[in-house]
């Protein structure tokens, strides 16, 4: 698989219908109040991708590959990374804080598999291999859990539906089932959200104004312009450069340069420096 095409894949569940199916936290016998109406789908996935956006927005987040994080309930996501492993980790912060926000379960991985496992290689319980880990890695109220072995068929991770349910009656033994491999994401994205700052470089270029004007209305798109250069040959590169030489001759008009900070991952400040 290409570089290029390297991907983070989730689906983010909406839980609720399980916690209110059990009746979340009422244990009292004593009747409780009457509750709000819940937000719909919609809502909720529109409230979700509000504070994913709100989240990176305070770093200045560039993607690698030009298209933020975004969440459909119930529904395969993706986003394409590159060879940028911080975005990769950056997502998996990112949908840890949602499932801490939110009444949401997330199941995560990439093409290599399930790669929280992979990072948690030398902390996994001796029976959770490859062939039996299907649909029982989930971040949950903001920490990795793990559905632990079936005991007297109360665990059904023959689907996700089912695991799901499943997750939320055994949330506890799931958590404790997967304390080890919490701990071992926990340290991965330690440095969040400080750290998605501080990857962050800024430079001042001289830049055509209808890109500039582009830019600034969307700052994602740096990565698209700076994988474009990178993939461009040197003959196309050299043209870019003679064009844009001779826009500097009309500053004042449409297509003359102008001055603006750019926003840039590392990666990307490296590949055009």
């Amino acid at each position: 698989m290409e570089a290029s095409s390297s991907r983070v894949e989730y689906i983010v569940w909406d839980a609720r219908h399980v916690l209110e199916g059990q009746g979340r936290a009422s244990s009292s016998s004593e009747p409780s109040p009457s509750p709000s109406p819940s937000p719909s789908r919609r809502d909720l996935e529109r409230a979700v991708n509000t504070f994913i956006d709100g989240v990176s927005g305070e770093a200045s987040y560039v993607w690698q590959c030009g298209s933020p994080l975004r969440v459909s309930l119930n529904r395969r996501g993706s986003l394409r990374f590159g060879v940028n492993m911080d975005d990769e980790w950056y997502v998996v912060y990112l949908l840890r804080r949602v499932s801490e926000a939110f009444d949401v379960a997330v199941q995560v991985w990439d093409e290599d598999g399930e790669f929280l496992l992979i990072e948690a290689a030398y902390s996994l319980p001796g029976w959770l291999e490859p062939a039996v880990a299907a649909n029982r890695v989930w971040v949950y109220r903001g920490a990795v859990h793990c559905l632990p072995r079936e005991k007297n068929g109360g665990i059904d991770v023959s689907s996700a539906e089912g695991a799901l349910k499943s997750l939320v009656v055994h949330a506890a033994a799931a958590k404790a089932c997967g304390a080890g491999i919490e701990a071992c994401v926990a340290r991965r994205v330690a440095g969040y959200p400080g750290l998605a700052k501080e990857t962050m470089m800024r430079a001042t270029a001289c830049l055509p104004r209808r890109v500039a004007v582009a830019l600034t209305r969307d700052p994602q798109l740096v990565g698209r312009m700076v994988a474009a250069y990178v993939e461009s040959s040197g003959k196309g590169r050299a043209s870019a450069a003679r064009r844009v030489a001779e826009g500097a001759g009309g500053a004042g008009g449409a297509e003359g340069l102008v001055p603006m900070i750019v926003v840039f991952n590392r990666l990307l400040y490296g590949q055009v420096m």
